[in-house]
């Protein structure tokens, strides 16, 4: 696999120790040099040869359908290792920003896509997307005391609109055990921009029917833990806002600019401030579940998206 083993007997060195650590990391698992028989280091060891080359051949399946000559300038967003690059070689240079990411967990899968970045939109409004209101935030609300109602919705700094957003509702009047599926349209829960916001400061908006996009996050001490399929389908992104000054290079948003605009910890803004791109971003989506690195380690990790064994299915291995 490319791991650097300086010793081939039973010595536990620390060439043994950085690679289990970095096997655990790559399973989503916290690291801790451990292998327990029959644990998942211990399972990911056994697999066999043939079945690391089926897991190879379906993730070239998925690259085959992606571009073969990339563009001067492209995003990657590798879902199955919840890793964010952005390449840049236009204008003679050679950016490259890779960062962790979250996306979405199993039950709200981040699709396989190829979209672009049309705008930057600093102080982001989140309006709470339907799935998220009838599956999580309905259940929060129906549990609270009517006296509570107000007090919820002002610590989270959420806002009531009717579906059009020109009138703004009273937590209070609503009757939220009528609200289900096919009525939750008539009302948005909208999060005023701020710090804390679920976008963060900063949302990189794509051109998708799915509401998907990239953003900053209010939980930023997530991306320090190995298991990062947490969002209920959106990006985040570990470091947006050199990403975001990079896109905006060239023109008035300097990095002190967007310093100076995003919201700080404990200011709630009024409104939010979007920026077009003069030249939209290639983002490419994909889920790989093995990566060659500039290490030269070979790394692989779980299909938690399930993707390879349907691709598998399809088609006969050549092996």
């Amino acid at each position: 696999m490319g791991y650097r083993m300086a010793s081939t007997d039973d010595l536990v060195d620390e060439a043994f120790v950085t690679a289990v650590n970095d096997i655990e990391w790559n399973l989503r698992i916290t690291p801790d040099a451990t292998m327990h028989p029959q644990g998942a280091v211990w399972d990911f060891l056994n697999v066999s040869c043939l079945r690391r080359v089926h897991q190879l051949q379906a993730d070239m399946e998925k690259v085959r359908w992606f571009p073969q000559n990339f563009s001067d300038r492209f995003i990657i967003v590798n879902t199955a290792f919840s890793y964010f690059i952005m390449v840049d070689r236009s204008e003679g240079q050679n950016v490259v920003i890779a960062t962790r990411a979250i996306n979405g967990r199993f039950e709200r899968k981040t699709p396989t896509m190829k979209d672009e970045i049309v705008r930057i939109i600093f102080n982001p409004f989140w309006v709470v997307p339907p799935t998220i209101f009838i599956e999580d935030k309905l259940q929060e609300i129906r549990a609270l005391p009517r006296y509570q109602l107000r007090h919820y919705f002002e610590q989270r700094n959420y806002e009531i609109w009717n579906s059009n957003f020109t009138r703004r509702l009273d937590p209070e009047s609503i009757d939220w055990s009528y609200i289900d599926a096919e009525t939750d349209h008539k009302i948005y829960i909208r999060q005023k921009p701020n710090y804390w916001n679920a976008l963060g400061v900063v949302k990189f908006d794509l051109t998708n029917p799915y509401s998907i996009y990239l953003h900053d996050t209010n939980q930023r001490n997530l991306f320090s833990q190995p298991m990062r399929l947490l969002s209920s389908g959106c990006i985040r992104l570990e470091n947006p806002l050199a990403i975001a000054e990079h896109l905006l290079r060239s023109t008035k948003w300097s990095r002190s600019l967007i310093d100076e605009t995003v919201a700080k910890p404990g200011q709630i803004m009024s409104k939010d401030t979007e920026v077009a791109l003069a030249r939209p971003m290639p983002v490419f989506v994909i889920s790989l579940t093995s990566q060659l690195t500039s290490d030269n380690v070979l790394r692989f990790t779980s299909d938690i998206y399930g993707q390879n064994e349907e691709i598998l299915a399809k088609f006969k291995p050549t092996l």
